[in-house]
Formats: structure tokens, sequence, C-alpha cells
């Protein structure tokens, strides 16, 4: 009685190609196969052909084959399995085959043969090369996986931006990616086997006793040229099965570049801070400047002709002008001031400015002022083409530290040209090509640490371009650097008289104006000048005392006329609150302060601003337009 096969659950699975002429050794060798607890699926062909159609149309576990066949031989086989699935286990079953044979067999891929008289050694030897294939198969991936696991990390080791430094536990170079090359300047090939070049003596050799990785460390590097170079490195330390440190790995990034981006927004935050200093200065100057230039107006409207106190009045009167022209430049500093373009002829701008620009460039410097009587004028904000010549200067300046001469020469061509032109010229120390194609770019500057912005030049050509201009500049070491500024040629219009003695009666009123500011010297001046062109006034100190006088008014309120920014309610809360009393009230701004707050505020209907300082004439005419408009919408 035969021993029972275990359930067909339990059998090993095989997919077998049997190379085989003889079906009755085919049927043989499938029942010792299946006495061996094989599971089997088997396909047999007798021919190469059929070989090759069997590989093709399905996935085996195994070949076995006949040694010798009618129609082709073993060898055969073996060769197109192992040009087809070179992995393919293959193993020999014959009863004629010779040991000679089978050596030649062995060596040329198969994996073993076995007799046909003795079959017993089959299972076993499917067995065997079932597990080896499937360990060559495991090992195979392994090495795939190796392989692209080395290529990425190749990859990554020569595009990384990061310099990569490995070195032995003794600190010589192992491996030095080609953005170390880039950065310290030596190569890979002369570095092998060599210490780590770039790292101080001292500090040189293998890491301490239980040294751990360290994270973004920032520290000093030598490049070949001699440069130190501030640099952040990370560090790891890989260790071997004993525990021994056997590599360490270092990441360095170059520190340059963030140490000069750290540096240009600490300077812009200088730049922000004289910047508000420059508007806060700015307000208070202009309250000052108002009191000042209003009484001098009224004074001179009271003086005789030809007496002394006339001509005095005259003077306070020019040294308030000057006064004025040195608030607009610091509010040009602030750079938060409103563009108040007017047609202005350029030679009165460039003569106006050399005034302040000798006192700037020092006594070395020669200026000379070569201007075109037909130059011409632009429409332009005059502080800031004042500033576009205040800038160009300075920077011509530096470049003459041993003194020289400064030209400013302006040129209108002909009539017909569109265009006027500036030219600033030295002789200074000139720049070379590099220097000369940086030179607009921001936060580009030549001059040593601390010494400079880099935005003299930068803002220069962002208010040219502003005004749909051009700048262009030529250079030569040593010979010297030309700016040549060009803006389009307007037709002069006629400047608003000035104010004379006698009050045009078109700006006298009847009206009854509340004025509300802080500044007691403005709020009298102003309620001076306003009584003389005769409107009846009313005055408060802030806006919380402004509201209550309005409403125990028993009149009409036709103008409330109230400064922007004042303690405890501002200007446009006051405005806010007294429509609500009198909506028919029309609004006038008036505002020393050059925030958003005050000046870039959009107006509603029935509303006017007014930048301090301003003159008595700019006040009443401001009053008239504002008294003239629509009163807002209730």
């Amino acid at each position: 009685m035969g021993v029972p096969r275990p359930p067909r659950a339990l059998l090993r699975p095989l997919r077998l190609l049997l190379a085989e002429d003889s079906a009755d050794d085919a049927t043989l060798l499938l029942r010792s196969l299946r006495q061996s607890e094989f599971d089997v699926l088997v396909e047999r062909v007798d021919s190469a052909a059929g070989l090759s159609a069997a590989l093709d149309r399905g996935s085996w576990d195994l070949v076995i084959s006949d040694f010798n066949m009618p129609s082709f031989t073993g060898m055969d086989a073996l060769r197109i399995v192992r040009e087809r699935v070179p992995e393919m286990p293959f193993i020999f079953v014959s009863g004629t085959i010779g040991e000679e044979t089978a050596v030649a067999a062995m060596r040329a891929g198969a994996q073993d043969y076995v007799m046909k008289g003795n079959l017993h050694r089959l299972g076993p030897a499917i067995t065997r090369e079932l597990s080896e294939a499937e360990s060559r198969r495991q090992r195979r991936l392994a090495e795939e996986r190796l392989r692209v696991t080395t290529e990425i990390l190749q990859a990554m080791f020569g595009s990384s931006p990061l310099a990569i430094i490995i070195t032995g536990p003794d600190g010589r170079v192992e491996l030095w990616s080609p953005a170390a090359e880039r950065l310290f300047g030596w190569t890979q090939d002369e570095l092998l086997g060599e210490p780590d070049p770039t790292i101080p003596e001292p500090e040189r050799g293998s890491p301490g006793p239980g040294k751990a990785a360290t994270s973004g460390s920032d520290e000093k590097r030598r490049a070949r040229s001699g440069e130190v170079i501030e640099v952040s490195a990370s560090v790891a330390i890989a260790h071997d099965d004993a525990g021994r440190p056997s590599h360490i790995i270092t990441l360095v990034q170059d520190q340059r570049e963030r140490k000069r981006l750290e540096a240009q927004f600490l300077q812009a935050q200088k730049m922000e801070a004289v910047g508000q200093l420059a508007g806060g200065i700015a307000h208070d100057f202009n309250n000052l400047l108002t009191v000042i230039g209003s009484y001098c107006e009224l004074l001179l409207e009271d003086a005789r002709t030809g007496g002394s106190t006339q001509d005095e009045l005259l003077q306070i009167r020019a040294a308030a002008d000057a006064a004025t022209s040195l608030s607009r430049q610091l509010l040009v500093l602030s750079r938060t001031t409103p563009l108040q373009p007017q047609v202005v002829p350029v030679n009165r701008v460039v003569a106006s400015t050399s005034k302040l620009l000798k006192r700037v460039i020092g006594a070395p410097v020669e200026l000379v002022l070569a201007l075109d009587p037909g130059a011409g004028s632009v429409e332009v904000d005059p502080g800031q083409l004042e500033q576009v010549i205040m800038n160009l200067a300075i920077n011509a300046r530096d470049a003459m530290p041993d003194g020289g001469q400064l030209t400013l020469q302006t040129a209108g061509n002909n009539a017909n040209d569109a265009m006027v032109s500036l030219v600033v010229r030295d002789t200074g120390t000139g720049m070379d090509s590099p220097t000369l194609a940086s030179v607009f770019v921001p936060f580009f500057t030549t001059k040593a640490a601390g010494k400079g912005t880099g935005l003299g030049l930068s803002t220069v050509y962002s208010i040219v371009q502003l005004y749909n201009g051009t700048i262009s500049v030529e250079s030569e070491v040593g010979r010297g650097t030309t700016f040549e500024v060009r803006l389009p040629r307007v037709t002069d219009r006629p400047n608003t008289p000035p104010f004379t003695r006698t009050i045009a009666e078109t700006l006298r009123g009847a009206e009854t104006i509340l004025v509300v500011e802080d500044a007691a010297a403005v709020r009298a001046v102003t309620r001076q000048v306003l009584e003389r062109y005769g409107y009846a006034v009313l005055e408060a100190p802030d806006g919380v005392t402004g509201l209550r006088i309005a409403e125990r008014h028993q009149g009409k309120i036709d103008l409330l006329l109230t400064d922007i920014m004042m303690p405890r309610m501002s200007g446009r809360e006051v405005a806010r609150l007294l429509r609500v009393q009198r909506p028919e009230t029309r609004v006038m701004y008036v505002s020393g302060y050059t925030d958003e707050a005050s000046n870039n505020h959009e107006l509603h209907p029935g509303e006017v601003h007014l930048q301090k300082p301003f003159t008595p004439d700019a006040l009443a005419r401001t009053v008239r337009e504002a008294l003239r408009k629509e009163p807002p919408a209730a």
C-alpha cells in the first residue's frame, strides 16, 4: 500500500518547463516530483521553437531538459534559456550524460544534472536550486537598489549646492564634492588622502571621544586663495561595526551672501528709522515755518514801502524760504512725502541746489556750473530733482578724495529737442566695466563697510524713470565719470503770482470757519489770516473741544479746517462726527506729517488738503477752493 500524498494545499507549487521528447520519461519525472510533494504545472516541449515559444508565453520557476533529443540537444536548450532568461534555474535529467559532458554543461550555466535512473535526487536538487534562485533574485534586487541608491547619492553629491567633504577618522580627504571645489578652490584629485586644508592646523585630526554630530555651527574656513570664508558647517560621524568612527561627513554652506543680506537689512532698518525721524522733525518744523512765514507775509502787507522794517522782514521771509527748502529735503529723506510735480526751469533747480552743494562737497572740490539759458523746463517734483542732483554730486565727491572738478551742465540742444539734458561730470577715479554694469543695482556699493548704503544711484534711477526720463553713464578708470539725465521738456506755465500787499478781493469771504489745531501758534496765526480775509473764525485746541463748540454754535459752520494728526482725536474722526451734526459743512485738512495716514488717504467729496508749511495766500486760496465744493451727501 503506497504512502498517502498530503493535501494539495500543503504541496509546493512548481511551474515547470520540460524539454523532453519521450512521453514515458516525462511521466516518470512528474511522478517523482509529486512524490517529493511538488504541485506541478508543466509544459513539455521537444524543439527549439517550442522552447522559445513557451518562454515567451509564461513565467517559469525551472527548466528541466533531456540532454539528447532528436530535433535539438540539451546544450541548445541551455543556450536558448540563458539568452532569454539568464537567471532561470536549469537542470539536466538524462540517462546518457557522461562526467566530462556534465562538467561542460555546468560550465555553460546549468545548475545541476540528475541521471534518469536516480530520480530520487531530483526533488532535493530542485528544492536547493529554487532556494538559491530566490537568494540570487533577492541579491540581484538588493544590488539594483544599491545601484539606484548609489546613483542618487552620486547625483546629490555632484549637484548639491552645499560643499560636501568626507574624511576618514584620521581627517584625510576621501570625497570632495564639486561644490567644495567651487567654494574653496581645490580639486578632489589634489586632496585625496591629504588633510582637509580648509581647517586650521590645530583643529585637524580625528573627532574626540564621544563627539556628536553638530548642525549649522558658524565657523571660518580657509580657501585656496587665502581668503577666510564664513561658513555654516554641519558634521555627522559614521561608525563601523565595532562602534569606532569610520568617516566624518561635513556639509558646508557659504554664509557670505547671508551676511551681506543681513547687513543690507540692518542698513535698511537704519534708513527707515532715519526716515521716520525726518518725518517727525519735518512735522514740527512745518508748524514753525507756517507761523514764521504767515506772520512775515502779514507784516509785509502792513509795512510801508522802502522802510527799514520792510527790509528786515524780507530777510526773515528769505530765511523762512530757506528753512522750507530744508524741510522739503527732510521729507525727501523720509521718502513718504507725496509727489507734487510742478513745471520748473531746470536751471533754477540746479542753481538753487548748488548753494547747498558747495557746503556738502567741501573746499577741495571745485564746483562749476555750465547752464544753458535755453535748457527749458520739466514737470517734476522739485524736491526729487534736487535729490537726483544731490545724490549724483555726492557720488562724484566721493570719487575725488584728493579734490577735483565737479561740473553741473544743462542743455536744451535746440528748440525742437523733446528732452532737457542735465549732466553731472567729475574728474575722479572712474569705474571699471564690472562696476559700471552694476552701478544702478540697489545696495551695490564700492565704498568700505559702513560708508555707503548702495541706494543713492538706484534711487536716482527710480526717480528718473518715474518721470519718463533716461539716465546714462560713461566712465573710465583714472579719467572720471559722466552721468547724463534726460527729462521730457514741457512748455513753461505761468507761476502763481507772489503774495501781494493788497488782499485780492476774490479771496475774501464772510463764511464761518471752525479751526481745530493742537499747535497754539499755528492756530493763532491761522485765525489772524482768516480774519484778515473777512471770515468769522471759531477755534479749538482739539477735536473734542471743536465738536462741543460746533454743537453749541447757533449759526451755520461753512468749513471745518482741521489738522489731521492730533492728540485725543484725529482730524478725520472730527470730520466724520461733525458731519453727523452738520452734513452741509465742507472739510479742509492741513498737515505737517508725511505718512500714509495724513497724505495718501483718499479725500471724500467736499474735502481738500493743504500741506504745511503754507503761506497766507495759499491758505486763502485753498479755503476758497474748499468752499466752492459741493457739500458731502448726507
